[in-house]
């Protein structure tokens, strides 16, 4: 966990992209478990790749809208 959180905050030194995901994380339904499967986003999810941040940044598990 320390290795990959490591190598995402070297792929990401700015604070602010940091400050997107986690906001984004809050904002979304389904990372924060009240999508239909319950499922949660975990730091583990955030840190597996060095996609799972750029996808939650970019705001593509955001609500859609109507």
């Amino acid at each position: 966990r320390k290795r990959k959180l490591l190598l995402r905050l070297h792929e990401h030194p700015e604070e602010d992209f940091w400050d997107t995901v986690f906001t984004n994380i809050a904002r979304s339904k389904f990372l924060t478990g009240n999508g239909n499967q319950g499922w949660k986003c975990t730091l583990d999810f955030v840190i597996a790749n060095d996609t799972n941040c750029v996808k939650i940044a970019e705001g593509v598990y955001a609500e859609k809208k109507e």
